[in-house]
């Protein structure tokens, strides 16, 4: 189960590529509990049994049954083993942004970063389930014709029957904590660029601050300077695309905005202690 799925790996269709419904009987094995995962597509979860400590955008979030979860792309998403029960078992779906674009969707997930995991009751979970499952269906029969526009429009049906039960939970027009807006805003512009921009000085002009203000805040909100974070995210996509791609170290250089492959080698090297050869046959 991968619900980073932070680059689809090539597969035979577009539906493939941009669509996945699944749950995690296969456990977390794709995800590293040493580093933070980088989510890059829109995952709606409900959690059927069990429990799971996560951390969702720096903040905790425990589920438990009969809670969902909806994360965004640029979302920042840890756990531990020790926090995940034997017997947790989260229902999900997951599609990239593009899968939906043709959809014209409004502006549904404002806020939802600062609230992703919502309780619910047993009677909305049994509603949502059963849109899982109409949705599951389609997407598990075989080829028919329009099943991509059908797929769509089904998932938006979900995506509407998900928002209105965070809406009723946590209203997107109810008062937030400043802080955690900023932080939000700051992984967004992190997350939007950090292929192309690498330099502290771009990040605290777009937030109309000077790098030390920008540098000391994000430290004092998260433990770690903005720099670390530019570069905790360069190193995250980094060590997914040498693990998960056939890509040559070159190219993986010049995807994330280094020069060269040896201004790449460098900075790898630097933070992981190895070579991106060596990491990648590891």
């Amino acid at each position: 189960m991968d619900i980073r799925i932070s680059s689809f790996q090539p597969r035979t269709d577009y539906l493939s590529q941009h669509f996945l419904i699944s749950d995690t009987r296969q456990g977390f094995s794709s995800l590293n509990p040493e580093h933070p995962v980088i989510i890059h597509n829109v995952v709606f979860g409900i959690c059927v049994r069990g429990k799971a400590e996560l951390s969702v955008n720096l903040s905790k979030c425990l589920l438990q049954e009969n809670d969902c979860i909806i994360l965004l792309p640029g979302s920042i998403l840890e756990y531990r083993p020790e926090g995940i029960s034997d017997d947790f078992l989260l229902k999900f779906i997951s599609f990239s942004l593009e899968f939906v674009n043709s959809l014209e969707l409004p502006g549904l997930f404002t806020g939802i970063k600062l609230n992703p995991c919502v309780r619910c009751t047993a009677e909305e979970t049994g509603q949502l389930l059963k849109t899982y499952s109409d949705l599951e269906e389609k997407s598990k029969r075989g080829d028919f014709s329009y099943k991509k526009e059908i797929i769509q429009y089904t998932l938006l049906a979900a995506v509407y029957e998900f928002y209105s039960v965070f809406e009723q939970k946590a209203p997107v027009q109810a008062e937030r904590n400043k802080d955690a807006e900023f932080q939000v805003a700051f992984f967004d512009l992190v997350y939007d660029h950090y292929r192309t921009r690498h330099q502290l000085q771009f990040y605290a002009d777009r937030l109309f601050l000077t790098p030390k203000y920008l540098s000391g805040k994000i430290k004092t909100l998260t433990g770690k300077s903005a720099n670390d974070w530019i570069n905790e995210f360069l190193m995250l996509e980094a060590k997914s695309l040498l693990k998960s791609t056939g890509k040559t170290i070159k190219e993986i250089a010049y995807g994330l905005g280094f020069p060269d492959a040896s201004t790449f080698g460098k900075f790898f090297r630097k933070y992981e202690g190895v070579t991106p050869r060596q990491y990648r046959g590891r």
